[in-house]
């Protein structure tokens, strides 16, 4: 069935993308030119387009109060000690944005938006950079913005990896899991920086991933949509350091 979308206006009143206008019938009914009645709240073949648009974030369960996309991110600091054992231990709890263009994703690929290209496109990479502190304090992360298209400063991951794409900065991601309950539908990937990766010319100053949609994961491909951005306080990147993270998307 094909999906219409509702549009709020300035002045409150509600309309179709062409600007035709809704008729209120009842109380949260409207009623389109040809008769069809519009439940407000309710998907049924229409998207209803949100009164307000509140921050993606970290939600508890029982205090959800909305069904926007939202994200968290568990991150593992994985290091070699110079008596050869291996630490791994947690430095990281927070939520992720899920980008402008993320959501549109999710519109263009759930409800049938009419000659959409990037629908068939999937979370196919990650990237991590350097640019997610503010330069006079590392452990002070800026905020991913709505319209974030980019990192703020992007990394070479490893370039000598023939499965890596736009020359060694964007690593495939594996195909996740979904995590559903009766309060939370999430997927879930899991995001690995090895230990011979993102070393640069010796350290790589780690404070920011993004999560990038894509019409394929083959090396060659060059055409990458960020969908989800995150920036924490700077971590090394050494050939001794590892990362691991849990990267979830959630409504």
């Amino acid at each position: 069935m094909k999906s219409h979308v509702i549009i709020k206006q300035p002045d409150g009143s509600y309309a179709l993308p062409d600007g035709t206008p809704l008729v209120c019938v009842r109380p949260g009914v409207y009623q389109t030119p040809d008769g069809r009645e519009v439940h407000r709240g309710l998907v049924r073949d229409f998207v209803w387009c949100a009164d307000k648009i509140k921050d993606p974030g970290l939600v508890a369960a029982k205090d959800r109060t909305s069904l926007n996309v939202q994200g968290k991110v568990t991150g593992y600091h994985i290091k070699k000690q110079d008596d050869g054992t291996v630490t791994k231990e947690k430095f990281m709890d927070k939520s992720n944005l899920v980008v402008y263009n993320g959501r549109l994703h999710c519109m263009h690929k759930y409800f049938d938006f009419p000659g959409s290209t990037i629908a068939s496109y999937k979370p196919y990479w990650f990237s991590a950079g350097s640019g997610g502190c503010t330069t006079d304090n590392p452990q002070n992360p800026l905020y991913p913005q709505d319209h974030d298209t980019e990192l703020y400063s992007i990394d070479v991951i490893d370039v000598a990896n023939p499965l890596y794409a736009d020359y060694g900065k964007k690593k495939p991601l594996n195909p996740g899991v979904f995590f559903i309950t009766d309060q939370i539908i999430a997927k879930i990937w899991t995001i690995h920086i090895d230990f011979a990766e993102l070393v640069g010319d010796g350290t790589v100053n780690l404070n920011e991933l993004g999560m990038y949609l894509s019409p394929s994961q083959d090396p060659t491909e060059s055409t990458f949509m960020l969908f989800s951005h995150v920036a924490f306080g700077t971590h090394p990147s050494t050939i001794n350091d590892a990362y691991e993270f849990e990267w979830w998307v959630y409504i």
